[in-house]
């Protein structure tokens, strides 16, 4: 599976996304100061939430238009896939 992430200036959409089929997908106000941990733990919550394991996801699609949170899902994603988009 491949996590895809979007940051806008309004929101972020991320979606979960086997082979070319959208599984699931999330909508999260874009909050600029927001951490990495912080981030995160919503994240890790809505995986578990909807019941994906982290360990079927073999990568990560990252776009982004706010650059203040481009390095905060670099990191991100490298925390929860365990290599960058």
């Amino acid at each position: 599976m491949i996590l895809a992430a979007d940051i806008g200036n309004s929101d972020i959409v991320l979606g979960i996304f086997k082979d070319s089929e959208l599984l699931q997908n999330w909508r999260l106000h874009t909050v600029h100061h927001q951490s990495v941990d912080e981030y995160e733990m919503l994240v890790r919550g809505m995986l578990f939430a909807c019941d994906f394991s982290l360990e079927d996801v073999d990568g990560a699609v990252l776009s982004s238009v706010v650059p203040e949170l481009t390095n905060v899902f670099l990191n991100l994603i490298e925390n929860l896939v365990g290599q960058p988009p």
